[in-house]
């Protein structure tokens, strides 16, 4: 016999939620076989400066992963160069590169436990008209990638629905 208990607030606790701006993004749609030659040509690139602050992957077609990764803008310029790169096409079939954007994230306690907290983030965030480019999901962690002048509006709408300390 297995026993479940399902756990539910009307306001769900975070530690807090965190605003980054200032960001910018780069999406690559590539077989998974490429994806460490890619990871490889990024790191080769960015020295110390790569500064990534999220990587997303999620399967787009059969055989092909999107890639969206978000930067800290002072890797923009490398970020240009290396897409304009004829290797970097050769490996994918598109390298988008899209700035300024903005990054929000909050961690909160057993999220990975409890269903519906992305989905709670989404609906506020439609309730308040307010588009997202991208979101991420962990055990604990929820990320959310905007383009400029909404992150700050989104965490707003956020608080109706998350407690913040």
């Amino acid at each position: 016999m297995e026993t479940i208990a399902v756990y539910w607030e009307e306001n769900i606790r975070t530690y807090g939620i965190q605003v980054e701006k200032n960001l910018c993004l780069a999406r690559a749609d590539i077989l998974p076989t490429r994806l460490a030659a890619l990871g490889q040509q990024i790191a080769d690139s960015g020295g110390d400066g790569a500064d990534f602050r999220l990587i997303l992957a999620h399967p787009y077609e059969p055989e092909v992963l999107s890639i969206t990764m978000v930067f800290r803008d002072i890797f923009r310029e490398r970020l240009l160069e290396f897409g304009a790169r004829q290797a970097v096409k050769n490996l994918s079939r598109s390298f988008i590169i899209d700035f300024p954007v903005e990054m929000l994230y909050f961690h909160g306690p057993h999220f990975g436990d409890r269903y519906g907290i992305a989905d709670m983030a989404g609906h506020a965030l439609r309730k308040n008209d307010i588009r997202y480019i991208a979101m991420g999901c962990s055990a604990a962690s929820v990320h959310l990638i905007f383009p400029e002048n909404l992150a700050d509006k989104a965490r707003k709408a956020l608080a109706s629905v998350f407690q913040i300390p």
